[in-house]
């Protein structure tokens, strides 16, 4: 190693940088400080004025083995990290600490119970049925990009609306609520930051008002569905009922709103850091054009990498000891994604594409009961867009610096300039 490649590493972000959205925005210092904890300090204690304590968990075989136990590790006492300000706002204005009652906050008969509302829809079988659709919809976003005379924003003018056109598909929502459904998860996900959300200025209540925002679409979106039904997944939410009577109607919106921003937002997020480190990695897009096959398995590659889901929150329902270290029940416990999926025990030169890798292990999907709804649906749409763009690529090249969503729940890339030759 040379002395400028020492230079060019990242120093690793301070430990309560993981309190902080922005410094997601700068995921070689996250990632850099994940590789010290999983040498050095596997399970951390993490103790930020404002935030509730918590131990954070960066390998990835003790990450699987709290997520395969879901009777003793919960999803549903505190799910999200947030400030402890910011879990009064929601427990006052929504009746819940996280703010929102969707399936990965719920745990036991609840959580298989409403999972089993949309899960024939997202079954890989299913999914396949949709591989024709898929594929015309990933050459109509994918003629948008030849037409913009060899100059774009891959993430702000491809990536995003793909997956959110599938998506909304699926729900039985017009295109022209694309815009909106866009502009409203991005400001969930990234309220913090400044280009995209509202918590700057708003604060706490940034995430209430974009709740409410949602709650207004999806009140008008279940009410037509109730009375114009069709063959969609809208209408199976519309009309969904538990134990014999209909949905709550609060888990109902949060239902809504997982599938319509979770859906695709990760998807996105994974599309656009796969091309990046394609761009970073001329011989493995090389590969890819020559086997257009691979697209299968780099699909699975791309989701490591971009690792989407930065984390969730587990609550163990009695002492427990994880990497040696003893934690007390009713205390937090935070599942560090992207630190998994870099896990140096598990994945051969990890920082990098491998566009065949066997038997992936990586945990950007979840694993165990909580596993991601809609895994199935987000590898075919990456392969797919691949496997037909690739073909028509000549030439593709950064145009500018990348820049990262400001986020540390779901987060990627915001923005991706690029110049390219397409035929």
């Amino acid at each position: 190693m040379t002395a400028t490649e020492i230079l060019d590493v990242p120093p690793p972000a301070p430990l309560e940088a993981i309190t902080d959205p922005a410094a997601f925005a700068r995921p070689e210092e996250i990632l850099a400080l994940y590789a010290r904890l999983r040498r050095d300090d596997p399970v951390a204690r993490v103790n930020i004025e404002d935030f509730p304590p918590f131990w954070l968990v960066t390998r990835h075989d003790d990450i699987k083995a709290i997520e395969n136990d879901a009777q003793t590790f919960l999803a549903g006492p505190r799910t999200v990290l947030q400030s402890l300000e910011q879990e009064r706002v929601n427990l006052e204005n929504f009746g819940d600490v996280n703010g929102l009652k969707t399936l990965v906050h719920m745990d036991g008969e609840e959580h298989l119970k409403h999972r089993m509302i949309a899960q024939s829809f997202f079954a890989k079988t299913n999914i396949e049925k949709l591989r024709q659709q898929t594929t015309e919809q990933a050459d109509h976003f994918i003629d948008t990009m030849a037409g913009m005379n060899g100059s774009c924003d891959f993430a702000g003018d491809v990536a995003f609306w793909f997956p959110l056109r599938v998506v909304l598909s699926i729900m039985g929502a017009p295109a022209e609520d694309d815009a909106k459904i866009l502009e409203m998860t991005q400001a969930l996900f990234g309220f913090m930051d400044p280009d995209l959300g509202e918590g700057q200025t708003l604060g706490e209540m940034g995430v209430v008002k974009v709740i409410g925002d949602f709650s207004a679409y999806v009140t008008e979106l279940i009410a037509r569905k109730k009375t114009e039904p069709g063959d969609d997944l809208a209408t199976v939410l519309a009309n969904a009922e538990i134990d014999g009577g209909p949905i709550d109607p609060f888990k109902q919106l949060s239902y809504f709103i997982l599938v319509v921003t979770a859906g695709h937002d990760t998807t996105s997020a994974s599309i656009a850091e796969g091309m990046r480190a394609l761009i970073a990695q001329p011989d493995a897009m090389a590969r890819l054009r020559d086997d257009l096959d691979l697209c299968e398995t780099a699909a699975d590659e791309f989701v490591r990498l971009a690792a989407p889901v930065k984390h969730f929150l587990r609550t163990p329902t009695k002492d427990v000891v994880i990497a040696g270290t003893g934690i007390k029940a009713g205390e937090t416990i935070m599942l560090a994604y992207p630190s998994a999926a870099r896990d140096e025990a598990i994945f051969d030169d990890p920082d990098r594409i491998t566009v065949d890798r066997p038997v992936n292990q990586h945990l950007a999907f979840g694993h165990g009961p909580h596993v991601c709804l809609g895994k199935h649906l987000a590898r075919m749409e990456t392969e797919i867009f691949f496997r037909r763009l690739l073909p028509r690529l000549k030439s593709i090249e950064l145009a500018g610096p990348v820049e990262y969503m400001e986020g540390g729940f779901v987060s990627g890339i915001k923005r991706m300039p690029v110049r390219y030759d397409m035929v």
